[in-house]
């Protein structure tokens, strides 16, 4: 039996909640044509809309991707959320990007506020300095540290924020793509 193709099974809409709605009834209570496909299922601390038809898997923004651009996506092809709203499946606010350019362009997370330190810094191990880190157009985790017996903990960490916010702003200069809502 031939695979069913994407088209076959649903079509792209503004007006639905996922952006999709199926395009067939199927054996299940809830794959009815002109219905709306998918599911909210949360991924990390992210939610996204999940779409289950014959025990296969699919995210909805994927899914998106392909019926309007007609583009088939590989499996290391990351689709960002501009907005950083992974609910938002509108084909204006998704885009192909590689796994570093869609990590510049997320949120902070797993570290709690109250650890009182700006996003891209931490304490060294040893407590005798902070550490600043960006990540370079490969990849490449690039770090610096600052004494903090030689500078003060508050000089430490004013410099070391000099210091990441130049280093971003060099990258974003050679096309990093780092942006606003990076880390906040």
């Amino acid at each position: 039996m031939a695979e069913v193709s994407l088209h076959d099974l649903f079509v792209y809409d503004e007006t639905s909640p996922s952006h999709l709605r199926w395009k067939i009834t199927a054996n299940t209570s809830t794959a009815r044509a002109g219905s709306v496909a998918g599911k909210i299922k949360p991924y990390g601390s992210n939610k996204y809309w999940s779409i289950r038809y014959k025990n296969k898997q699919y995210k909805a923004h994927r899914v998106v991707w392909e019926l309007v651009t007609g583009n088939l996506l590989k499996s290391v092809d990351v689709i960002d959320h501009i907005d950083g709203n992974g609910l938002n499946n509108s084909i204006m606010n998704l885009r192909v990007v590689d796994k570093a350019l869609n990590s510049r362009n997320s949120r902070r997370r797993g570290v709690p506020s109250s650890v009182g330190l700006p996003s891209g810094l931490c304490m060294h191990a040893n407590g005798l300095s902070i550490r600043a880190r960006v990540n370079d157009l490969e990849g490449k985790r690039i770090s610096k540290s600052f004494s903090i017996r030689k500078n003060g903990l508050e000089n430490a960490i004013k410099q070391a924020v000099f210091w990441r916010d130049e280093s971003i702003r060099a990258l974003n200069e050679l096309g990093a793509g780092y942006t606003d809502r990076h880390s906040k």
